[in-house]
């Protein structure tokens, strides 16, 4: 009976060190996969939407309805809903007199949360430092909140 536990214990210990690793290397490759869902997101619904005007459907399928923008100016800090946002910009289709690109070099996935760095570039100059939090959902990864630095 001892012999056959400590086999048995044996046995898992060593299924345990052979597996232990390709169980990272999956979890590893889904944090990948996360990871380009969230910048994919964060390019259409913010940078080709938000950024240039672009489709409001696609910022409304990137954002989520309670999303929030923390706005920090002289001490204190204005909420912005995504609806206000849009509420501002010009109307749709018209195009920034402007090239935008931004660089994601951080995104951090915890289960269903996220969190992306995001640099955004007006004519080649660093204008934006953005941190997005984002939720994965049953329809995929969306905005919920988002707070800045202006660089300039």
């Amino acid at each position: 009976m001892m012999r056959n536990r400590m086999g048995w214990m044996l046995g898992s210990t060593l299924a345990l060190l052979l597996l232990g690793p390709l169980g990272q290397s999956v979890h590893a490759q889904n944090g990948h996969h996360d990871a380009e869902q969230i910048r994919s997101v964060i390019m259409s619904a913010y940078i080709h939407g938000l950024q240039s005007n672009g489709s409001r459907e696609d910022i409304r399928q990137g954002f989520h309805p309670d999303f929030v923008m923390k706005v920090l100016g002289e001490g204190a800090i204005t909420n912005v809903t995504i609806e206000e946002w849009i509420g501002r910009l010009p109307p749709e289709g018209q195009a920034p007199n402007r090239t935008i690109t931004a660089d994601i070099p951080t995104v951090d996935v915890a289960g269903d949360a996220a969190v992306a760095r995001v640099e955004v570039h007006y004519d080649g100059d660093h204008v934006f430092t953005d941190y997005m939090s984002l939720y994965r959902f049953p329809e995929g990864w969306r905005i919920v909140a988002k707070i800045f630095h202006s660089q300039g």
